[in-house]
Formats: structure tokens, C-alpha cells, sequence
């Protein structure tokens, strides 16, 4: 066995425990933020949710704003996984209805997950801090739309492709954050018109045979 190996090994349960212990932190962020608003949440607080001491949470993260940061790549993150596990392949063969209904259904499980976190991650401190990687997000989630409409229409010139995975994109942004305004029932009710604006919107395409 070569020294390197030997050394990841021995490593390895340390750094599975730091994971753990920042997974803590983070999932006590998560509450506290639902709970408080990034404006009154603090650190003392979510390291006293997290049963760690103040010190040993600036090990992993200098402020609150490095902890949302941290919040909201995990929350693309999942998101992401989300959508791959949705966005596959075989969804282009389906019929559009279905293949509509399961893209908002990814994003109505999304948003159960945690309405009010949720809210504070989209539509809270992010808007002030362009350091936050969302662009990167919207390109990524943009990307993968694009990549369906590619499976479903290949004969679909490219430029106007982009655009409509953009304007898909757009559509379903502006009525998640709408959804996450509302009360939880009403915001179900918004993902219900998402996918009848989405509907109207692809079925001119699919008429045509995007040709």
C-alpha cells in the first residue's frame, strides 16, 4: 500500500466527522434562517441550535454571510439533483402534457420541502449580494432545459432553442417566487398555472414538430 493511500485512510473518519459536524451547522442555519430572517439570525444562535461552541463554528465559516452562501449552493445543489433525476432521456418521449407535469411536480416537491427557508434563500439577502452564484444556477437549470427541448425536437434550430429553454426557464423562476410568497395552499395553486402556462406556451412547438 503506498504512502498516499495509507494517508487518505487515515484521514478519512476525521474528515467524515468535520462533514458531519458542518452538515449540523448547516441544517441549524437552515432553521434558524427559516425561523428569524438572515437580518435577525445570528451566529451565537445557530451555534447554539447546532450544540457546538461559537469557536468551532467560525472553523468552518468567518461570518453569517459565509454560512448563507453555503445554504443557498446546498439548496442549488439539491435542487439540481432534483431536476436530473426528472430530466432524463426517456421524459422526452412522453407525451408533453406528462412531460410538463413532471418537471413542475420536481419543482412543487422542491417547494414543499421548506416554504419558508426557501423564501429567505430566493427572495432575502441574495438580491444584495452579487458575490452569490445564482447566475451560475440559471445557467445550469437553463442548460438542462434546453438539453430536454434538444431530446424532444432535434430538428429545432439552436438559437431559438436557447431561447426557449430561457423563456421555460423565466417563466418557471417568476412563478416560484410568487409561489413562495403566498400561503403554502395558494402557492400550490401557482405551480397548478406554471404548468398550464408552460403547456400553452410548448404545444404551437410540439404542433409543428419544431421543424
Amino acid at each position: 500500500m503506498n504512502p498516499l493511500t495509507e494517508s487518505s485512510l487515515r484521514k478519512h473518519p476525521q474528515q467524515l466527522r468535520i462533514q458531519h459536524r458542518v452538515n449540523r451547522v448547516l441544517d441549524a442555519a437552515a432553521q434558524v434562517f427559516a425561523e428569524l430572517g438572515f437580518e435577525a439570525a445570528t451566529t451565537n444562535t445557530i451555534a447554539e441550535r447546532a450544540d457546538i461552541s461559537i469557536g468551532s463554528l467560525y472553523q468552518y465559516f468567518p461570518n453569517k454571510s459565509a454560512l448563507f452562501q453555503a445554504l443557498c449552493q446546498r439548496c442549488e445543489r439539491e435542487s439540481l439533483e432534483l431536476l436530473d433525476a426528472v430530466i432524463t432521456p426517456e421524459l422526452a418521449r412522453l407525451e408533453l402534457g406528462e412531460v410538463v407535469g413532471r418537471v413542475v411536480a420536481a419543482l412543487r416537491q422542491l417547494y414543499s420541502t421548506n416554504p419558508r427557508l426557501l423564501r429567505v434563500l430566493f427572495q432575502g439577502y441574495p438580491a444584495k449580494d452579487p458575490s452569490l452564484p445564482h447566475s451560475s444556477f440559471r445557467e445550469a437549470m437553463v442548460r438542462r432545459v434546453e438539453r430536454l427541448l434538444e431530446e424532444r425536437w432535434p430538428r429545432l434550430e439552436p438559437t431559438r432553442r436557447q431561447l426557449v429553454a430561457g423563456v421555460c426557464f423565466q417563466v418557471a423562476d417568476g412563478l416560484f417566487d410568487l409561489a413562495l410568497l403566498c400561503e403554502e395552499g395558494v402557492g400550490h395553486r401557482v405551480m397548478d398555472e406554471l404548468k398550464r402556462l408552460l403547456l400553452a406556451y410548448l404545444e404551437p412547438l410540439e404542433r409543428e414538430g419544431a421543424g
